[in-house]
């Protein structure tokens, strides 16, 4: 296999609430599939990261890809990384990961209305 092959392709932040962290990268072309990895800052990776497998077969090649994080708990900081998969199932090293802070919970109410209570 050639140096780099299984090079994870750099992740983008998108948009981060409070449950969920959503990111972007553009996948290899001699690359099928992908895993997210994501967990809170002071865990460990192996122990307590969760993850989503992302398949590129059937997209359109060069394309972005979207994933999110989810069930995230507020307020919190996670470390969110990509992995680079063969066809035979062996993973590359991990990518640069990306460290986010969820929001907090907002008890503001989300439109513009005014409310006035007389």
């Amino acid at each position: 296999m050639a140096e780099g092959f299984l090079e994870a392709p750099k992740l983008e932040l998108v948009e981060v609430s409070e449950t969920t962290i959503t990111v972007t990268f553009i996948p290899s072309p001699s690359i099928t599939s992908y895993v997210l990895n994501w967990k809170e800052y002071h865990q460990e990776w192996g122990k307590d990261c969760r993850s989503a497998p992302i398949s590129t077969v059937g997209r359109q090649q060069g394309r972005k890809i979207e994933e999110d994080a989810t069930d995230l708990l507020p307020q919190t900081t996670y470390c969110v990384r990509l992995i680079s998969c063969d066809s035979d199932g062996t993973q590359g090293e991990p990518g640069k990961p990306l460290i986010v802070d969820t929001e907090a919970v907002s008890c503001t109410p989300k439109s513009n209305a005014c409310c006035i209570v007389s």
